[in-house]
């Protein structure tokens, strides 16, 4: 990415979350301590600890891994080690399945930082204004009578999910944990929405 567009992002990150703010109306820093540190997902398939990743090349690496540890190859191995094995391989597929989702790679980084979201975070976070245009978005979603609608509204929520995932990157970017904070629950709530949307469109004649 150039310069000019990463500059562009920063500004609309600032912009988006301007008023992401705690339960006292200030600006929150949500700092929070591990007791031990957590497992390296990035380390475990081998691919940068960065949020923004090549799906093509997570996908390569962990197809790589499991190939190595296919059952077939340590069949003739102790019974200790072809446990070990398989302790690897569903270590594996737990760390490609965070990794390849935006959110989940998101609350992942996060941790690795010291700056994990907190179990009872909520979208206070991000404001009264914020939430109000999710309860809009919501009950025009509820009030739609055609997959017509719905497609729209899909569509229009794919911009809402992509702005986040640029936010997420910008903020990462800049260490700023605040507002990756902020743009990771913002997404988790454009992901809900995505989720009522789909499930609308099933009911919809």
């Amino acid at each position: 990415m150039s310069l000019i567009p990463r500059l562009a992002s920063l500004r609309s990150v600032t912009r988006r979350y301007r008023n992401c703010i705690n339960g006292n109306g200030k600006q929150s820093r949500l700092f929070s301590t591990a007791v031990e540190p957590p497992i390296d997902y990035f380390e475990v398939i081998g691919i940068q600890r960065t949020f923004e990743t090549s799906p093509e090349e997570l996908k390569q690496l962990y197809r790589e891994k499991m190939k190595e540890m296919h059952p077939d190859k340590h069949t003739l191995k102790p019974l200790e080690e072809r446990e070990l094995v398989a302790e690897k391989t569903s270590e594996m597929t737990m760390a490609y399945n965070m990794l390849k989702d935006d959110y989940e790679r998101a609350l992942h980084l996060l941790e690795l930082k010291g700056h994990p979201i907190e179990d009872n975070l909520s979208g206070n976070i991000l404001g009264a204004e914020f939430l109000m245009q999710v309860m809009s978005i919501r009950e025009e979603v509820e009030e739609s009578k055609s997959n017509e609608d719905l497609s729209r509204q899909l569509q229009e929520n794919k911009i809402r999910i992509s702005e986040a995932v640029e936010d997420l990157a910008a903020a990462f970017d800049q260490d700023d944990f605040h507002k990756a904070k902020c743009a990771a629950v913002s997404l988790n709530y454009w992901k809900r929405i995505e989720e009522t949307v789909k499930d609308k469109m099933t009911s919809v004649p």
